[in-house]
């Protein structure tokens, strides 16, 4: 037992875990025991090293179509050019939260969600956003008023 042991066993339980969650990457966002299909959030992603946010100019991908990893989902407008949002998973697009046009949707907004097969799409029609969940279009936020300078005596 003991050092040798425990790490045994947290091995075992995260060859469990990966098994059981093979869609789950390193910062992906899924969800498991609700009601709906499993699904992952679409996050905004941050296009440039300054952008904070952008404006999805237009979708390439519509909901339902089949998206293979390297496909074109959107073209992004940021602080600086329009540039091609391209997905890193496969699956279909489930859902589109954001739509064209969107001003100011911050990075890492939800924008989307993808699922594993087509048979769980329509699962998502009438899918929105929890209201805890990061909110889709936001505002900058806004720059703090400067302080009054203190007049002297």
């Amino acid at each position: 037992t003991g050092v040798a042991g425990d790490v045994a066993m947290m091995m075992r339980s995260s060859l469990r875990l990966r098994l059981l969650l093979p869609r789950c990457r390193l910062g992906a966002v899924c969800r498991f025991m609700s009601s709906l299909p499993d699904y992952q959030e679409i996050p905004m992603p941050a296009l440039s090293p300054t952008m904070e946010v952008g404006t999805i100019s237009k979708w390439q991908k519509k909901e339902g179509d089949e998206i293979s990893a390297g496909d074109v989902l959107a073209d992004v407008e940021t602080d600086k050019a329009v540039v091609a949002f391209e997905s890193v998973e496969e699956g279909y697009l489930a859902k589109i939260l954001v739509e064209e046009g969107t001003a100011d949707v911050a990075v890492g907004s939800v924008v989307a969600i993808m699922v594993e097969d087509s048979s769980s799409v329509a699962a998502f029609k009438d899918y929105k956003l929890p209201s805890d969940s990061t909110a889709a279009a936001a505002s900058p936020d806004p720059k703090p008023s400067p302080s009054p300078e203190p007049t002297p005596p």
